[in-house]
């Protein structure tokens, strides 16, 4: 017999170009019926990298918005629609402010374990901190979480560690459970961590919590985990004027506050 499939799930299939969607929750509440439908056609080859699209999108079309004009090198038509990152060589509008893109890190503060997978260790939340606790007969207990990543876009980790009845874990993201990108927390005893910036390599990865010492039973614990996009300021491209001296006039939006 065979099953049902949900139509949302079919037209996406039927469709040339990848679709998602997304809602705006901040900005349901604030115009009520109002909303922003936004629609993308790119050469993104993956589901997973068109939701990170459009949450670029939302989180900048989600207003207040500002009006800008700049003017870039090249014939640069390509950008419209897109979110694209812009610093000014003047340093002023904010565009050389960091920009911190929305939190990848799902319960990074303690607060429950729910979205960490246990691998060889057992997460849970105590005391407003995430724990990690070694598994039967393990000495070096993790957990993990699946994120998706922008290749070749800068990301800010960030964790607090804390001693448990061992004094010896790390932290860091990777393509998976065993190795890393080269952003680790390292070793650390005490309420000390990880504050690295990197550039992703590639598009899957996952964020990995270690208890590296001790036996069954044993824990280490963590917080303030973060893994957040940073760059220049994020724009939204509404329109490119061409010129014959090889410039572009492009008309952007971008978030105030």
């Amino acid at each position: 017999m065979p099953g049902l499939v949900d139509s949302g799930f079919v037209e996406w299939l039927k469709k040339e170009a990848l679709v998602t969607s997304l809602a705006n929750a901040g900005l349901a509440s604030g115009l009520l019926a109002s909303a922003i439908e936004t629609e993308i056609t790119s050469p993104l080859a993956l589901k997973a990298a068109a939701d990170s699209e459009v949450a670029r999108q939302i989180a900048i079309l989600g207003g207040p918005l500002a009006f800008d004009r700049h003017v870039v090198k090249g014939q640069r038509r390509d950008l419209v629609g897109q979110c694209i990152g812009l610093r000014h060589p003047d340093g002023v509008l904010g565009y050389d402010a960091s920009y911190l893109g929305p939190e990848l890190v799902v319960n990074g503060d303690g607060s429950s374990a729910v979205g960490w997978a246990n691998v060889s260790g057992t997460a849970s939340a105590v005391g407003g901190r995430l724990r990690v606790t070694n598994n039967t007969g393990v000495s070096s207990g993790r957990v993990s979480q699946a994120v998706t990543l922008v290749a070749g876009r800068s990301y800010r980790f960030q964790t607090t560690h804390f001693t448990g009845t061992v004094a010896v874990y790390a932290a860091w993201v990777g393509p998976n459970v065993g190795s890393n990108f080269g952003v680790s927390g390292d070793i650390h005893a005490g309420a000390v961590g990880a504050d690295t910036t990197f550039v992703a390599p590639q598009a899957s990865a996952v964020v990995v919590l270690v208890n590296n010492a001790g036996t069954t039973g044993d824990y280490s614990e963590f917080d303030n985990i973060s893994l957040r996009e940073v760059g220049p300021q994020p724009v939204f491209v509404v329109s490119a004027d061409e010129q014959d001296d090889n410039l572009t006039i492009l008309e952007v939006v971008r978030k105030l506050g």
